[in-house]
């Protein structure tokens, strides 16, 4: 009833409609499947798709309404919750017999149906049920299916459009990258925190400092001040802490503050604005991205997952799920989750390079799925925000992605076998 006689901040309603055109417009890697979904509940009640998708006439119609009549929303408040009689009310009582009533009824139901059947109608059903058996033991020819192959993957990587240029007196270098962003614009950051900048007492608390930086409020503005800010126009701020290997060497790496934020461009100054407010301020290790030895160790990590860990952790084990990981940074992970029989994965884990060096356990086109499996990652779109990112952070290039591309696609059973002897016979775990 507050709502109805005191009407709505102008603000939040500025911040709502503002979620919603930038919610619409941001794209992620689902973006039209998103967009079908939203369309779809319209468009079965006979409403125009393409009107649905021009949120901005959809936004400036209701705008318009707003400044037509200032209680627009009280109005509909009135009409849909205070006058609106139509509604409907459910109680539900348990019954403590319910399961025995439904097993009477069926047993009922079942000894009705027998009792009418003749000797051929039971042979009948005898003969139809040991068909359905049949077929179901039946070994399925997967070859009719429609499959992936590896020559349907390209060979050659999709090449990013950047610019790298230097700002400011200081010359900060700066990664732009031109894409087609639905007029949003992504902003990314990273603060290198290097060991004589950065007191090594306060390392422990960069995680915490990273959570609440941008939920304390900022300048003038409480926490309540600046959430309201950032949702009206903002798609949210965000910083945490940030560590990337280096792609050719494990005694270098990067450690940092990483900020991200996005905003529509006409927003673009006081997205910048806000920030400036908040900061001021001038499992075993293997080898690193570009070795050549990193691309078998994720193939044969795809594999041992697939046709191994799988049926020694879920299958035999009862473990919700597990499997293994080989990341960027040359770390091989080994895991398993909600886990009844730690003691026989464990087992398992001490098996896997046992595993992968005998070639009768896995065939060539098993090998395949493997790398099929890896390039479903690998392939995985990026939105257009999100383009040039991995180069930003982590330092691997076009030519380097490309370079790994070759190697993945040319992964043998002689590889995997190699590596798993090399890095994963008779090694220590880090647990």
């Amino acid at each position: 009833m507050d709502s109805y006689t005191e009407g709505f901040p102008q603000e939040r309603i500025d911040a709502i409609l503002h979620r919603i055109e930038l919610g619409t417009k941001h794209q992620g890697s689902n973006f039209g499947l998103g967009l079908l979904t939203f369309i779809n509940s319209y468009w079965n009640h006979d409403v125009d798709p393409i009107e649905c998708l021009n949120i901005n006439k959809q936004v400036e119609q209701f705008k318009e309404n707003l400044r037509s009549d200032p209680k627009y929303l009280q109005k509909k408040v009135k009409q849909y919750f205070i006058d609106n009689k139509h509604r409907l009310v459910i109680e539900m009582s348990p019954d403590l017999d319910y399961e025995n009533q439904q097993q009477k009824l069926e047993k009922d139901l079942l000894d009705s149906k027998i009792s009418k059947l003749s000797t051929e109608d039971l042979e009948e059903i005898y003969k139809n049920g040991a068909e359905l058996l049949k077929v179901q033991n039946t070994q399925e020819d997967l070859s009719v299916l429609p499959t992936l192959n590896i020559q349907d993957i390209s060979r050659t990587i999709m090449e990013t459009n950047l610019e790298n240029i230097r700002m400011g007196s200081a010359g900060v270098p700066v990664q732009y990258s031109a894409q087609p962003t639905n007029g949003i614009v992504y902003f990314n950051s990273v603060i290198e925190l290097k060991p004589e900048m950065f007191p090594k007492k306060l390392v422990p608390y960069l995680p915490l400092f990273a959570q609440v930086m941008t939920k304390l409020g900022a300048g003038q503005m409480d926490r309540k001040q600046l959430d309201q800010k950032i949702q009206m126009h903002t798609g949210g701020l965000a910083s945490m802490v940030h560590i990337a290997d280096h792609p050719a060497s494990f005694d270098r790496f990067e450690t940092g503050l990483y900020l991200n934020s996005h905003c529509l461009e006409r927003n673009l100054e006081e997205m910048f604005r806000l920030w400036t407010e908040i900061f001021t301020g001038r499992s075993v290790y293997c080898v690193p991205y570009s070795h050549v030895d990193h691309a078998k160790l994720r193939i044969a990590s795809s594999l041992m997952s697939m046709k191994f860990l799988h049926k020694e952790i879920r299958e035999k084990g009862g473990a919700y799920g597990g499997g293994s990981r080989f990341d960027s940074g040359g770390m091989f992970h080994l895991y398993s989750y909600r886990d009844p029989q730690i003691s026989s994965t464990i087992n398992a884990f001490e098996r896997v390079g046992e595993w992968l060096i005998r070639p009768k356990n896995y065939q060539d086109e098993e090998i395949d799925e493997a790398k099929l499996q890896v390039f479903q990652s690998v392939d995985q779109p990026i939105p257009p925000g999100e383009q040039g990112m991995e180069q930003f952070l982590t330092g691997i290039t076009d030519q380097m992605r490309q370079e790994y591309r070759y190697r993945l696609l040319d992964v043998t059973r002689e590889d995997i076998q190699e590596v798993a002897e090399r890095y994963l016979l008779n090694v220590d775990y880090i647990i």
